[in-house]
């Protein structure tokens, strides 16, 4: 087997197979700037949803309360009525009037 001479790597040659590298990592950088751009872009969509449904949900609470208050006064008033009632019957019966 013949031996090849080996090559001479001059300062010059170093300094290119350097520079490929950088450029190849260079590269790979811009790939993951690109794609986390686009992860970026997703969680602010995701962000504006988010938004939007603690709002819904904020409003949702409020309403719930509105209703248990107006529920609540509801029966208030439905026991207030029966209550009257009762007591018309009972001045009926015992003869005294009411105002």
């Amino acid at each position: 087997m013949k031996k090849e001479p080996k090559k001479k790597v001059t300062i010059d040659d170093l300094a290119m197979m350097v520079g490929r590298g950088f450029e190849a990592v260079d590269k790979r950088f811009d790939q993951v700037d690109e794609r986390l751009d686009k992860v970026e872009s997703r969680l602010d969509k995701v962000e504006i949803k988010l938004d939007r449904v603690d709002y819904r949900l904020t409003q949702v609470e409020e309403n719930q309360l509105d209703l248990k208050l107006r529920i609540d006064v509801l029966n208030y008033t439905k026991t207030t009525d029966e209550l009257r009632g009762r007591i018309v019957v009972l001045e009926k019966k015992v003869g005294v009037k009411g105002r």
